[in-house]
């Protein structure tokens, strides 16, 4: 893995299959930064492994505080849904100096605009506050473009949806075909500023 982040600045998109390596990529990237506090958005359940879980947007604050490494995997309350996510980004834009993980980020952020006007400030101006941004998603056509304008890194694992497809080979500099034929776990990696790709081997697991 060639991929050096600022966790107090640089915003990283990981985009590709379920299974062909994400999970493994985040979860290994996150460990290499255990110095650094955090906060995982993780509603399918994943990413449980990184840190202390909390359930209730109410109580990341005071996990945070304690223990650092916060995820969040939310459970139903009396709360909609949209209102849950809407209270747990204002919970993280009350803080400063810490890496944010966001899974799935398109169901937050689609196309059409953003379902918290709080997520919205913490992808366009986070990294004034001193926060940094990993944001996963399975389908990258669907994501708002805000989340393209603003990141520093892609990291693409194989995509097989021509939708998907079109999307990423555009924005990586990289063929349909060769980001259909990737194996398992192998990733390219953009970096946007240097407008520079290169292949990635599989990160080994670290759980």
């Amino acid at each position: 893995m060639s991929l050096r982040l600022n966790p107090y600045s640089d915003f990283v998109v990981v985009t590709g299959l379920k299974g062909r390596g994400k999970t493994t990529y985040t979860i290994y990237l996150v460990k290499q930064l255990l110095s650094v506090p955090f906060i995982a958005i993780d509603p399918a359940y994943q990413l449980g492994a990184l840190g202390y879980c909390v359930h209730y947007p109410q109580n990341i604050a005071e996990a945070m505080r304690k223990f650092r490494h916060v995820v969040f995997q939310p459970m139903k309350s009396s709360f909609t849904e949209e209102e849950t996510y809407d209270l747990t980004f204002k919970e993280c834009y009350r803080f400063r100096n810490y890496l944010l993980i966001i899974d799935e980020v398109d169901e937050f952020a689609p196309t059409w605009g953003f379902k918290s006007e709080y997520l919205n400030e913490l992808v366009k101006r986070g990294r004034t506050r001193g926060i940094g941004l990993i944001c996963n998603s399975r389908r990258p056509h669907n994501f708002n473009k805000a989340i393209r304008n603003n990141a520093d890194f892609v990291v693409c694992f194989q995509i097989v949806e021509e939708d998907d497809l079109k999307y990423m080979s555009k924005w990586i500099n990289i063929s349909k075909a060769k980001i259909k034929e990737l194996k398992p776990y192998y990733s390219y990696l953009y970096d946007v500023k240097e407008g520079k790709t290169t292949l990635q081997r599989p990160c080994p697991k670290t759980w």
